[in-house]
C-alpha cells in the first residue's frame, strides 16, 4: 500500500513538472513577442513563410536517413534535436505575429464606433484557443508519442482573428 502511495506521488510530483516546464515554455513564447509599435497589414500576413516548419518534424527525413549506409542512432538524435530548436523559432515568429494580429484586432474593436462586443468575445476565445494549441503542440514536442505535430490549428487561428479584425474595420466611405 505504502508503495501505491510513493508511486502516486512520483507520478504527481512528474505531472506538475511537466505542467511547469510547458507554462514556462509557452511563456517564453508570449514574453518574446514584440509590442506592436505601429500597425499590422492584415491583408497581407505572410503565413508561407511557415510551410518549411510543417516539415522539420515529420519522420519521412529520418526514416531516409536511417535507410542509409553508415547511420548511426546519434546522428538521428542530434537531427532531431536541431530540428526541434528550428521549429522553436518559427513557433516564436508565429506567437508573434498572433500577438501583432490580435492586438491590432483589439485596437479596432476599441476603437470602433459600433459595439463590437461579439469581437470582443471571440477575440478572448480565440486567444484561449491559440494557447491550448500552443500547449498541445509543446507537450507533443517533449512527448513525440502523443500526435503529430501540426501547425494548421494555430495558423486558422491567427487567420481567424485576422479576418474578424478585417470585417470590423471601418471602411472609408
Amino acid at each position: 500500500m505504502s508503495w501505491m502511495l510513493a508511486a502516486g506521488a512520483i507520478a504527481g510530483a512528474l505531472g506538475l513538472l511537466l505542467i511547469a516546464l510547458l507554462t514556462i515554455r509557452l511563456l517564453a513564447y508570449r514574453a518574446s513577442a514584440p509590442v506592436c509599435a505601429g500597425e499590422v497589414e492584415l491583408e497581407r500576413i505572410p503565413f508561407r513563410r511557415y510551410a518549411p516548419a510543417m516539415r522539420l518534424l515529420s519522420r519521412e527525413d529520418l526514416d531516409f536517413l536511417a535507410q542509409q549506409p553508415g547511420y548511426r542512432a546519434s546522428i538521428g538524435r542530434k537531427l532531431r534535436k536541431t530540428r526541434r530548436r528550428i521549429f522553436r523559432k518559427y513557433i516564436r515568429e508565429l506567437a508573434a505575429d498572433f500577438h501583432r494580429i490580435h492586438a491590432s484586432a483589439r485596437r479596432i474593436a476599441a476603437e470602433s464606433p459600433d459595439p463590437n462586443s461579439d469581437l470582443v468575445a471571440k477575440l478572448m476565445r480565440q486567444q484561449m484557443q491559440f494557447w491550448w494549441a500552443m500547449l498541445r503542440l509543446e507537450l507533443r514536442m517533449f512527448a513525440p508519442g502523443l500526435g503529430q505535430i501540426d501547425m494548421t490549428e494555430l495558423l486558422t487561428a491567427i487567420d481567424e482573428i485576422r479576418i474578424d479584425a478585417l470585417r470590423a474595420t471601418p471602411r472609408a466611405a
